[in-house]
């Protein structure tokens, strides 16, 4: 420990980089906290489909970073 109370490397990261994530004031999603398991980003974009023919929704979360897609299940 350094006589600033935390350590070497911290110390020179932002501090947007070490704090816990908040959530936008007018997020209606403030008690969740999404983020992609493969690339840790938090700007997820929600996908919204519905075929007709079949009368099916399908949504999907999908990280503009590294494309990962995750559907949703919905009935």
């Amino acid at each position: 420990m350094t006589k600033w109370g935390m350590n070497g490397a911290r110390y020179f990261q932002r501090k947007e980089e070490y704090a816990p994530r908040k959530a936008n004031r007018d997020s209606p999603f403030e008690k969740f906290n999404v983020q992609c398991l493969h690339c840790q980003s938090y700007k997820l974009t929600v996908k919204a489909e519905f075929n007709e023919g079949e009368g099916e929704l399908r949504i999907f979360l999908v990280c503009p970073s590294c494309k990962a897609s995750e559907k949703i299940a919905v009935k």
